[in-house]
């Protein structure tokens, strides 16, 4: 090497003080001259023309020419450079080869051959020992920026040179490295293998060492999806290192600087190889270099599907810090709008999304977000490096909206005028959140209030996404009153209409397994929403006395709004009585029982103004004097009729309003309705609201009925079970019913007359009944319907059974002429009302022996003595039983 490059030219002759000037005639060309000390520090030299004016501040890559001398302003040895110059530089440098090299002088500088084509493009990595500048054959210097990215494109005029200067002489060492590569070729560094979000994903080590500094892999054409997240991980050693990708015509496509972040996505050409570049120091360390394909065709991703709102969120283990692990979250229409949001207990778990293409929807610095546009979203859920991870997290992956517009499930808010609410819930991981529809306009400002107040890591979390943008909205504020949550639109001149949706969410360290939620909304501003402050109308415009209702309209009305009637010393002012869910109007009471007949002023107050509204005019009240009436039983499938029951004056003319437990029933504004099924179970009742010229309509209401269903009816009728004669337990047979009966009541009947007490469902037949006619009358009762009876058939009641002997007759006495024999009749059962005899001798009746006793005659002398007893019992048959036989009759 000659001395324009290696070595520093001789020190001029002292100058007289510091500072002081000295002239220099050069060839025309573009130079460096810089003052260097005894260490081999530069600093800039001023150049500065004859007349005084400045041609170079700093000395560096200064154009001189030959004809004009140039005063430099230094007090250091001088070092000039010419950019052009070609003697003593090195032809020693190769393309993807560490080249090495070492400063022998203080301030030297080295020049080296590169053998690359005009339009080149290139990187330069080096150990960060040295400066180096590209220049061309005219000096004119390249790239001052991209020459480690591999952006740096080679203009100009070949050959071109790299100048080569020590970066900082007060540092040991004189040693210098670098590797030059040529970008916009494809590239023979080792292949960068895909991985995967498996628990042991593929990694490529890079290690540096202190004659290692830089690295290059190459992805192939054939071997990589349209979006990649390429990630670094330190392993061990210096945390510093530079990466950059670049296609195979040498566009950077992403980089990576570790000092600012450890991983990016990537747009890779498809079907284009890959370079990536490497840039580390040359001092111990070793890092991992990871890609992962964020489409949907990524590998490892856990299939998720998405659930609507109030559904369970999805559990797993976190990873170790730094690893990304994937949900792909799917739905059945790219119409659909998903809620996407992870918790652990810790609060370190990050999320991002990308749809089916890859682009990221999801920012990996926001808590939770929604997405659209597609059906497949790889959900990548990372604790950053340095972060603590929890045991295990939960995904929540809600459908919030369809292609048609919000879910079925988030609740309508009619007006946000001054903000909404309550908006209660119970939430757990079964039920992670509830959302609202709200009509918003743009720029509005909502203040949240939470009950009871929390932290916000323990209070329920809110998310308001502009469903234009689906940007969310809420961030944290601290007041004197806690913490609690602002929610803001994107703001717009003019005003427009920007409809939201609200999602409310389970607390990222919730305090136990349940979490109530109670929120209000209060509007920060004039009026939110898009509705402006008006009044309309006040009505009737006709009234009468008493206490009365009247509507007001308007927009954004407030519950402070009122209507003011008066006439002379007369003056009524309403109180609000309710306001619509879009405050689009009102209603309010007023007392005109004492306002006098004819007009009054009208005004309303409201929105901090008061307003004329004309006039309303009294008359005299037409009043119901008789109630409506239901005319008819209420049963489904039944029509019933209303009476208009008695009004004074005589109305002109009525209409009807058919109610089912209190609230109007769609339609049924005729006289008369008919019943469906599913009414069964309502209270039903009727407004008649009468109408006479020249007063206002009054309405007046029936009493209400329970509706009932059918009676159930028999399909086989009653029958009678058990012998049917006087004495006998018969027992009735319910038959068969539809629709099925609960309960059953009887009723037994004689000859068609019902019999007093006898309602079981047994009966025993007394005496009376003999001869006559039996039936059973069976009710079927069913909860809920009418009672149906059903008449068994007529069974003819016979005689009882004869009593019978449980002990036989017997005869006491002496069975002698003349002495007194009586009869005892036993026991019978069932026990007789009456009893008759008759006496035998030797099996002979008696004559005229049918008393209780006998007294033996001569003509009965050595004969034996029977008695034969006959018992009688009402409505039964007689049962006779015949005593044992005396001994013989003697004298």
């Amino acid at each position: 090497m000659n001395d324009p490059w290696r070595t520093v030219p001789r020190p001029p002759r002292p100058l007289r003080r510091p500072g002081a000037g000295r002239s220099h005639r050069p060839r025309p060309g573009r130079y460096d001259l810089q003052g260097i000390d005894a260490q081999g520090e530069s600093s800039g030299i001023g150049v500065h023309a004859l007349d005084g004016s400045t041609v170079c501040a700093d000395g560096k890559d200064c154009a001189l020419s030959a004809s004009t001398p140039y005063t430099l302003l230094t007090d250091r040895a001088v070092r000039i450079l010419d950019r052009a110059a070609t003697a003593g530089c090195e032809n020693g440098v190769a393309l993807a080869r560490d080249h090495k090299g070492t400063f022998t002088a203080p301030g030297e500088v080295d020049c080296l051959n590169l053998p690359l084509p005009q339009g080149s493009q290139i990187a330069v990595l080096s150990d960060y020992a040295a400066e180096i500048t590209v220049v061309d054959a005219k000096g004119a210097a390249f790239c001052s920026s991209g020459m480690r990215d591999g952006t740096c494109v080679l203009g100009g005029t070949a050959p071109y040179r790299a100048l080569v200067s020590q970066r900082d002489p007060s540092e040991e060492g004189n040693d210098y490295r670098f590797v030059v590569h040529r970008t916009d070729v494809p590239s023979a560094c080792r292949t960068f293998l895909p991985g995967d979000f498996s628990a042991k994903p593929v990694r490529m080590r890079v290690k540096n060492d202190a004659d290692v500094f830089a690295d290059c892999l190459s992805i192939p054409a054939d071997g990589h999806s349209a979006q990649e997240l390429v990630q670094i991980q330190r392993v061990s050693g210096n945390p510093h290192a530079e990466v950059s990708i670049l296609d195979a015509s040498g566009k950077q496509i992403c980089s990576i600087i570790t000092s600012l972040g450890t991983f990016t996505t990537c747009s890779l050409t498809p079907k284009v190889a890959h370079t990536v570049l490497v840039q580390g120091r040359n001092v111990p360390a070793e890092f991992a270099l990871t890609r992962l394909d964020v489409t949907a065709t990524a590998r490892g991703c856990v299939p998720t599907p998405a659930v609507a709102v109030g559904g369970p969120s999805t559990g797993g283990v976190s990873s170790a810090p730094g690893s990304f692990l994937c949900h792909q979250v799917t739905t059945a229409d790219a119409g659909d709008t998903l809620h996407l949001n992870v918790r652990d207990t810790q609060g370190s778990t990050r999320l991002m999304a990308f749809d089916a293409n890859g682009t990221d929807v999801c920012d990996y610095f926001a808590a939770g977000c929604a997405a659209t546009g597609s059906t497949r979203y790889q959900t990548l859920l990372q604790v950053p490096e340095g972060k603590t991870a929890a045991p295990a997290y939960r995904l929540d992956a809600l459908r919030i909206g369809t292609a048609a517009g919000p879910a079925p499930e988030c609740v309508p808010v009619p007006n946000v005028s001054y903000g909404f609410g309550p908006l209660t819930a119970t939430l757990d991981e079964k039920k992670t959140a509830v959302c609202a529809v709200l009509p918003t306009a743009a720029g509005d400002r909502f203040a949240l209030k939470f009950t009871p107040a929390g932290s916000f890591e323990q209070s329920p979390t809110p998310w308001l996404y502009d469903r234009s943008g689906l940007k969310n909205g809420c961030y944290g504020s601290w007041s004197s009153e806690g913490q609690n949550y602002q929610c803001q639109l994107p703001d717009a001149s003019p005003k427009v209409s920007r409809p939201s949706t609200l999602v409310i969410g389970l607390p990222e360290k919730p305090a136990q397994a349940s979490t109530a939620v109670r929120v209000e909304a209060k509007c920060d501003q004039y009026v939110c929403g898009p509705d402006e402050r008006t009044v309309g109308s006040v009505g009737p415009s006709t009234v009468g006395q008493g206490k009365i209702n009247m509507t007001l309209t308007g927009s954004a009305l407030r519950e402070d709004a009122a209507v003011e009637l008066s006439s002379g010393s007369f003056r009524a002012r309403s109180t609000t009585v309710s306001v619509a869910p879009d405050r689009r109007s009102m209603t309010v009471a007023l007392d005109l029982t004492k306002a006098p007949l004819g007009p009054l002023s009208a005004y309303v107050s409201a929105h901090g103004a008061t307003y004329a509204k004309g006039t309303v005019t009294v008359v005299a009240p037409i009043r119901s004097t008789t109630a409506p009436t239901i005319k008819g039983t209420a049963v489904v499938g039944v029509t019933v009729a209303a009476t208009t029951g008695v009004w004074s004056p005589a109305a002109d003319s009525y209409t009807y309003q058919w109610q089912a437990d209190g609230a109007a029933i769609a339609g049924a504004t005729a006289s008369a309705y008919a019943l469906p099924p599913t009414f069964q179970g309502k209270k039903l009742s009727v407004v008649v609201t009468a109408r006479k010229a020249g007063h206002p309509a009054v309405p007046a209401g029936s009493s209400a009925v329970l509706v009932q269903g059918v009676a159930p009816k028999a399909t086989q009728p009653p029958a009678v079970s058990g012998a049917v004669r006087v004495g006998g337990k018969v027992t009735a047979v319910v038959g068969t019913w539809t629709p099925a009966p609960t309960s059953y009541a009887y009723q037994w009947r004689i000859d068609g007359a019902a019999i007093a007490g006898a309602t079981g469902s047994s009966y025993v037949l007394p005496a009376s009944a003999l001869g006559k006619n039996l039936t059973v009358t069976v009710t079927a009762h069913r909860t809920g319907h009418l009672s149906g009876s059903s008449t068994s058939g007529s069974y003819k009641v016979t005689k009882g059974l004869a009593p019978k002997t449980t002990k036989a007759p017997a005869i006491t006495g002496t069975a002698k002429v003349g002495h007194v024999l009586t009869a005892v009749p036993g026991t019978w059962t069932p026990a007789p009302t009456s009893y008759t005899y008759q006496w035998y001798a030797n099996g002979q009746a008696i004559a005229g022996a049918t008393r209780t006793t006998l007294k033996p005659t001569a003509a009965q002398r050595g004969k034996r003595i029977t008695v034969k007893v006959t018992a009688h019992r009402t409505g039964h048959e007689s049962g006779t039983a015949t005593s044992s036989a005396t001994g013989t009759v003697t004298a």
